[in-house]
């Protein structure tokens, strides 16, 4: 939309349209609007899978989204004056504007006119629109309060198919839950610390069926949207989450049950024999592993980290002779000497074993810091490369200390099975003492044989992390500036002689 006149000015059309007519009024010059006309744009309305299929026809008819100032600002007026008005004559015109118009102010302010009325009709118009591609995701939002205003006690079976593994899986797939879920939990304070919602009538939504809270804690350990599960959970009943964790479990069924502990028997001699990549991916399909199998993943993990140790070894012996010096003192550093008691107090906590990979990280390896020391006057060695320090996100996991510390510290207590992140690794731009992201995470409890390290870019379990930033000499940001010859040379140097694992 170009803005041809001042914002002041428009503001001030728009509340004029709002305040100095009646309803009446307000829908005869909606009616008149130019962007009613015929030959003006029409929202795309793609849904998400057809955007995953051609993003660039969606993003050519947005471009082409258009419209005067001045006609956008007194529409709005009139539309915002119609939704406080209740005016239900006004829903039909409502209607096509939230289902056509191309403009984000006009359709917005449709839609929350539609809800403020609430007449069945422009409440199953809003809902009809539940899989539309918006990248703010708010033309979702819109149809999931309304389905949740329309019918709150059957909203759960409106819903949960959006749930179902596969359909998580496909483009776009979260969109629906996460705007659920966020609809369900409060979103903040206002300044007398009272919640808000985006709903006000949320907290009936949620009570209207017991299989919400279920829901909820059977999808924590889901990463994309336990964070909003935990704005949820946080404000349930802590006796009537127990109750729901326990009738969740019983529908599960015994997790020894569900868990595999039967050894493979072979995955140390296949590993030793070079299938490295293979081997944890086996390991990988069991979601939990117990007993035998568990032994036999611990196995892997100490010859995986042993082999770690030794790359690790060499990449500090080299750095060091080029003057780097490590944040914390210590390129490597040893197992913590009291590393059990720390163990059994996370895993007392946590309510699970601690998973092989990081257990043997610990146990073999200790700590790597790869961090330069940036409180040193003098500037960081070159290293030959013509790459930002804050472009190299340097090697770093931490000893079990201080993460175990923390995590402790910070855990809530009762439900054991929340998920929690047991930071290992400051993010890329704290680690040049810049204010950055979270930290580099696993999430406990995990029962499988190798978490995934989460908030690093790449998305990968810890093992393949780790393989990914050996294979670049320690420096896995370099991966950008794979076709720069001094990249070459420098990674050509540090992996030398590095054990494949």
């Amino acid at each position: 939309m170009s803005l041809n006149l001042p914002q002041e000015l428009l503001e001030k059309l728009r509340r004029h349209a709002a305040a100095q007519e009646t309803p009446d009024e307000l829908l005869t010059q909606l009616e008149k609007s130019e962007l009613l006309s015929s030959d003006f744009p029409r929202r795309c309305g793609m849904t998400h899978e057809e955007v995953a299929a051609d993003t660039a026809a969606y993003w050519r008819a947005k471009a082409a989204d258009s419209a005067p100032a001045s006609a956008v600002a007194i529409a709005r007026g009139a539309i915002e004056g119609l939704g406080k008005a209740n005016h239900a004559a006004a829903v039909p015109l409502l209607i096509r504007l939230w289902t056509n118009c191309p403009v984000e102010e006009i359709w917005m302010a449709a839609g929350a006119a539609l809800l403020a009325i609430g007449t069945p009709e422009g409440l199953a118009a809003l809902s009809t629109h539940l899989d539309e591609y918006d990248p703010d995701g708010r033309i979702t939002q819109f149809a999931v309060i309304a389905i949740f205003r329309a019918d709150p006690a059957g909203a759960f079976d409106r819903f949960i198919g959006y749930f179902d593994p596969q359909r998580l899986a496909a483009p776009g797939g979260k969109s629906v839950p996460f705007r659920v879920i966020k609809t369900l939990g409060p979103v903040g304070t206002d300044s007398k610390a009272t919640l808000q919602w985006l709903d006000p009538n949320a907290p009936e939504f949620f009570r209207a069926d017991p299989r919400w809270l279920e829901l909820c804690v059977k999808l924590r350990p889901d990463k994309q949207l336990r964070d909003i599960i935990s704005h949820v959970l946080d404000h349930v009943d802590p006796a009537e989450l127990a109750a729901a964790v326990a009738r969740v479990k019983a529908a599960e069924g015994n997790r020894s049950e569900v868990s595999s502990g039967a050894p493979l028997g072979d995955l140390v001699t296949r590993y030793c024999g070079g299938e490295h990549i293979e081997v944890w991916r086996e390991l990988r399909r069991f979601p939990a592993i117990d007993g035998a199998l568990r032994e036999e993943a611990l196995a892997v993990a100490v010859e995986t980290m042993r082999r770690v140790a030794h790359c690790c070894d060499l990449a500090a012996e080299r750095l060091s002779a080029e003057g780097w010096v490590a944040l914390s003192g210590h390129l490597r550093s040893a197992p913590e000497p009291d590393l059990p008691k720390l163990l059994a107090a996370l895993e007392k906590a946590a309510g699970s074993p601690v998973p092989p990979s990081l257990l043997a990280f610990w146990q073999v390896v200790g700590a790597v810091d790869f961090v330069r020391d940036y409180k040193q006057a003098q500037a960081a060695p070159a290293l030959g490369l013509d790459v930002d320090l804050a472009d190299m996100d340097p090697l770093a996991v931490d000893s079990a200390a201080n993460p175990v510390a923390m995590w402790l510290d910070e855990r809530s207590s009762g439900d054991l099975d929340a998920p929690s992140p047991l930071g290992l690794a400051p993010d890329y731009l704290h680690k040049v003492n810049v204010s950055g992201g979270d930290p580099y995470s696993i999430y406990l409890p995990f029962r499988g044989a190798d978490p995934p390290f989460e908030n690093e870019p790449h998305d990968l379990p810890f093992v393949d992390y780790l393989r990914l930033a050996l294979r670049w000499g320690g420096f896995p940001g370099l991966e950008e500036y794979a076709g720069s010859a001094s990249v070459q040379s420098f990674v050509a140097h540090m992996t030398a002689d590095f054990e494949p694992f």
